[in-house]
């Protein structure tokens, strides 16, 4: 099965599948090249090799991560789970040959292009994820944290959008033995060669 981060980062790229064109599997206002999973730098400049490696030249396109950072909180009585708070990281990329100011406008509105441009693709993403449960077991709300512009001009624009989330982080599953029943001995205080005395099953 797999891991939580990749089940969060799976549901959150099926949640922005409406973003794609359609013919790529998307709505039918769609306008991404591309929405996928991410494990390059989270402030990557234009060109940075795993980021290019993963664009594969699309654009206007959407990046999802687990972020860099988490920290655990409170812990069960059993010591078996305790939270887990990261953050989900959201990487727009535009590389709108126009301008700066078309990589972060768009040039829809003139009729000379089909990329909305950051500002409105980082309203989409922000509008499909706000407050959202993704749908996987132990993960929890979606809530909008920082809005960070990487690199504005130049070959690419580059944003980023951070969601914090809270998770369930589980001790892994217990697969020795169990154990039904203890035995107890009663022993003779005044000669040990006499022990037990006496022995019962106490079931547990």
């Amino acid at each position: 099965m797999s891991s939580l981060f990749e089940q969060l980062e799976d549901a959150v790229i099926t949640a922005l599948t409406p973003l794609l064109l359609s013919a790529l599997g998307g709505g039918a206002s769609g306008y991404l090249e591309a929405v996928r999973p991410y494990q390059g730098d989270l402030s990557p400049q234009a060109d940075d090799e795993d980021l290019n490696r993963v664009l594969g030249g699309a654009s206007p396109a959407v990046l999802v991560a687990i972020g860099d950072d988490g920290s655990y909180g409170d812990v069960t009585l059993s010591r078996s789970m305790c939270d887990l708070k990261t953050t989900l990281e959201v990487l727009i990329v535009s590389a709108n040959l126009r301008s700066p100011e078309a990589k972060a406008r768009g040039d829809v509105s003139d009729g000379t292009g089909d990329d909305p441009g950051i500002y409105e693709i980082m309203e989409d993403v922000r509008g499909l994820l706000f407050g959202v449960e993704m749908g996987v077991d132990g993960v929890g709300f979606l809530i909008p944290s920082a809005s960070t512009a990487i690199q504005r001009g130049g070959e690419k624009a580059i944003w980023r959008i951070s969601f914090d989330v809270d998770m369930d982080a589980k001790k892994a599953a217990y697969s020795g033995d169990y154990h039904t029943s203890i035995r107890q001995s009663v022993n003779n205080a005044d000669d040990d060669t006499a022990d037990p005395i006496a022995q019962g099953d106490i079931d547990l």
